[in-house]
């Protein structure tokens, strides 16, 4: 991740290794996470704690649930539990057995949406939006809001540029504006993300910054977040 190559992150390229060219395709980001998901770990296996906020308090009468970057499938499958049908896109996505209600859909989360016409009730991003570069999680904020209908809404949470654990033990990169540890985040404030919601005509009915979700796995155990839920206009 501090290599040379990092630059290609999320990309399949030809490494070439000095003096001989040689060898494979890789992806880093691909490669991190298929292994990090194969882990059994009680913190990236049960149903997380925004999950649990969102069930209790936005998903009254919601049907089906569109769970963008849902990585080890940990909350859709919370989700599919009670009921709801959950649409689970990732590029990288993983999903031990079998569950009725859920469809994983291993495609890029941007073209997945660009080609979806579908309308959904309640479009979820869990630690997604801060896992790729600003310019590609606007889009795919844009393209989200486009499949929702007037007082349909888009659940965040997003990890928080006031982290000052995190900006201290992390590689700040100033050419893509990422901070990198085990792998690379673009991180965000309230203000940065409520100008997003008014670019394109969703209100926000809560937000709040705090220490939301304790866990092991990452390098600050417990990590300030960002909790946004917002309604299109």
């Amino acid at each position: 991740i501090t290599s040379e190559y990092s630059k290609y992150w999320d990309l399949d390229f030809e490494i070439k290794l000095h003096p001989r060219p040689a060898i494979n395709k890789k992806n880093l980001n691909k490669n991190f996470w298929s292994s990090y998901y194969k882990v059994t770990n009680i913190n990236i296996n049960k149903p997380s704690s925004f999950a649990e906020f969102v069930y209790k308090n936005y998903i009254k009468d919601c049907k089906c649930i569109l769970d963008l970057g849902c990585g080890n499938c940990r909350d859709s499958i919370f989700f599919s539990e009670n009921d709801i049908r959950v649409e689970s896109v990732d590029y990288n996505g993983h999903l031990e057995g079998k569950y009725n209600n859920i469809k994983l859909i291993k495609e890029d989360v941007e073209t997945f949406l660009f080609n979806n016409s579908k309308v959904y009730n309640l479009i979820y991003m869990r630690w997604f939006l801060h896992a790729m570069p600003y310019e590609k999680a606007e889009k795919i904020f844009e393209l989200s809001t486009n499949r929702l209908g007037k007082g349909d809404k888009i659940c965040i949470e997003v990890r928080s540029l006031n982290d000052k654990t995190l900006i201290k033990n992390s590689y700040y990169d100033k050419d893509d504006l990422s901070y990198k540890t085990t792998h690379k985040r673009w991180l965000y404030t309230i203000a940065e993300l409520e100008k997003l919601y008014m670019k394109y005509n969703m209100k926000n009915i809560y937000t709040e910054e705090g220490y939301f979700s304790y866990n092991t796995n990452t390098e600050t155990d417990n990590p300030l977040l960002i909790r946004s839920i917002i309604e299109k206009i």
